[in-house]
This record gives C-alpha cells, sequence and structure tokens, in this order.
C-alpha cells in the first residue's frame, strides 16, 4: 500500500494560484481595453509577456480569472439599482423614466427566476413503442414544387 495517500491523504484539491497570477488578474480586470501583457508581466514580476501567458493559461488561473471578473461584474451591477432609481426619479426625459422603470420590474423578476429556474435537462429523445401497434408518422411537412419560368429581365438566363 501507498504511504503518501496516508502521508497527503485522499484530497484532490485544485492547484494554488500564485500570487503574481492573482495580481495580474487584478490587472487584467480593471484595465479597459487590450491588455498589454508585457506591461502587465513587468508590473506583477514575470520575465517577459510569454511567461506571464502560459501562467494565466493553466486550468487553476482560468478559473480564478473567471471568478474574480464575476465577483467585479457583481460589484459593479450592485449599484444599478440605485442608478435607475436616480434616472427614475430625476431625468427629465420621458423614455428613459418608462426604460428605468421596466429595467426596476425586471430586475426583481430576474432574481426570482434565477434562484428557481430549474436546469434544462439534456437533449434526449425518449420513445416508447408497444408491441402491435403500427408505426405512427407524423404528417409530413408539405413540399413545394416550383417550375422555374423565363425570367422577367431576358438579360438574367
Amino acid at each position: 500500500m501507498s504511504t503518501r495517500l496516508i502521508e497527503h491523504g485522499n484530497r484532490r484539491s485544485a492547484p494554488a494560484v500564485p500570487e503574481r497570477v492573482r495580481a495580474a488578474a487584478e490587472i487584467l480586470a480593471t484595465t479597459p481595453g487590450a491588455p498589454d501583457y508585457a506591461a502587465i508581466a513587468a508590473k506583477v514580476g514575470y520575465r517577459d509577456a510569454h511567461m506571464l501567458r502560459r501562467a494565466l493559461a493553466l486550468p487553476q488561473s482560468i478559473r480564478y480569472l473567471r471568478e474574480h471578473k464575476r465577483q467585479v461584474l457583481e460589484a459593479i451591477n450592485a449599484f444599478n439599482p440605485e442608478a435607475l432609481r436616480k434616472v427614475r426619479d430625476e431625468s427629465a426625459n420621458g423614455m428613459a423614466v418608462v426604460q428605468a422603470v421596466r429595467a426596476l420590474e425586471g430586475l426583481d423578476d430576474a432574481d426570482d427566476a434565477m434562484h428557481r429556474a430549474p436546469r434544462q435537462a439534456a437533449g434526449i429523445t425518449i420513445v416508447i413503442e408497444t408491441p402491435g401497434a403500427g408505426a405512427r408518422v407524423l404528417n409530413p411537412a408539405p413540399v413545394l414544387e416550383h417550375e422555374p419560368d423565363q425570367h422577367a429581365w431576358p438579360s438574367v438566363d
């Protein structure tokens, strides 16, 4: 029996994300536009942009980047209801007020739907056949038959 399993336990945790990759993820999430990987690599302590890109391509780094992006977006979106309330209460533009009201009403509905939405099942079709019963064919789609006439423009033939 292997003693390594006993020493380390039977855990299969994901490898830790290096601190430099975390710092690069923070910079990537807060910098608008196309990222300058060479500047980010120099800022977080990588030798060159290639090494930073390799570190960012690891599965644990990709998972961390996605989680960090989701957290940043949630923090930004947390203030959306207040911004919509300001538009609704203070805007002189009637269309903006109507859209703000619709969006505020939709936020509540979207929140409820998100928490109670059932997961979609896999795309499996179950066919139940009974012995002795004939095959049932649904009405086929109508077929359009068309004989091409001469074109309205004689030059297009």
